[in-house]
């Protein structure tokens, strides 16, 4: 998915923020707020070159719901109202700036097949039991860098 348009439909929006169905003016103006807010999800995936990579069905949802939230939070139009109080924009502001923060310094990976720095990972250290494989292990180091 590359780096253009917008992670969620204006129908998602309402799901999301129990709006009903919107008119043509409504749908017009979530999609324009839509569109807004996926300049911040598309900076953050810029910044680790994740714009030309595959991503997963659920980064892709995870995508959608914070394009949904950034836009309600930013979103002040009288047409389809979110209607959220100041903590809750408060709340949804806070958990999306940290998506956005894992997204931007790597911790999330978006490719599809790649891990992230959070991804837990164990390495073991070669150990040598006798001089002899002690100096296999030397050698083996020595080759490998």
């Amino acid at each position: 998915m590359a780096c253009v348009g917008r992670y969620a439909t204006a129908q998602q929006y309402a799901d999301f923020f129990c709006i009903g169905t919107l008119s043509a003016t409504e749908t017009a103006a979530v999609e324009s707020a839509l569109d807004l807010a996926s300049g911040d999800i598309h900076v953050a995936r810029q910044s680790v070159d994740a714009c030309d990579c595959t991503i997963s069905a659920g980064v892709a949802m995870l995508l959608a719901r914070l394009n949904i939230i950034l836009a309600g939070v930013f979103r002040n139009c009288p047409c389809a109202p979110v209607g959220l109080t100041d903590a809750q924009s408060q709340y949804y502001l806070t958990w999306a700036t940290e998506r956005l923060i894992a997204i931007s310094s790597g911790r999330w990976e978006l490719c599809e097949g790649e891990t992230g720095s959070d991804f837990p990972a164990v390495g073991w250290a070669e150990h040598a039991g006798t001089e002899f494989s002690r100096a296999e292990t030397i050698l083996k180091a020595e080759e490998r860098y």
